[in-house]
């Protein structure tokens, strides 16, 4: 509303009688524009998914929303707030499956090596994502793991697993 107002924005003055509401309401709006922003990255990881689940079937498509959603949140991740730096972690951990997803559903070349190289750096985010809550990795790890198995039962064997299976296995508390 009406950052020069009190009832809308406190603290006015900091201790000393310094005017500190503009500053506090230049925080309070960049915070709010990198959540638009990493709110942004999740429309289009939700785009890329309705092209490549739904009813437009169209994997190269997905795979551009995809791609522009990892750059979005991407640029998100050294963010000063914290829940913008999670949500922009999941979100590139959903736009990498969502690539692996798109790429092993169309006629790509090296169709098994670019799906490989998209689901190790989806579990590799999810490593940094989750770092500091042990407790999350455990179901978030499990949620990767389903999805990458129905990413690579797609390719029918023609992907080496071994390269993210056991450090999924391994987070999600899962044994062999």
């Amino acid at each position: 509303n009406e950052s020069n107002l009190g009832t809308f924005l406190q603290p006015q003055f900091n201790a000393h009688g310094r005017i500190v509401s503009p500053a506090n309401y230049a925080k309070l709006a960049a915070a709010g524009y990198a959540g638009i922003k990493a709110g942004n990255a999740r429309a289009l990881v939700a785009i890329g998914d309705a092209y490549v689940d739904g009813a437009l079937g169209d994997s190269q498509r997905a795979l551009t929303y995809y791609q522009q959603a990892v750059t979005a949140a991407d640029a998100l991740r050294n963010n000063p707030q914290a829940e913008v730096r999670q949500l922009a972690g999941e979100t590139l951990i959903d736009a990498h499956l969502g690539a692996a997803d798109a790429i092993s559903r169309a006629p790509y070349q090296n169709k098994p090596q670019a799906v490989s190289r998209w689901l190790e750096q989806a579990v590799k985010l999810l490593q940094e994502t989750y770092a500091q809550q042990p407790d999350a990795l455990a179901d978030a790890a499990f949620a990767v793991g389903v999805r990458a198995t129905e990413i690579a039962t797609r390719l029918e064997g023609q992907l080496d697993v071994r390269s993210w299976a056991d450090d999924v296995r391994a987070m999600s508390g899962m044994r062999r």
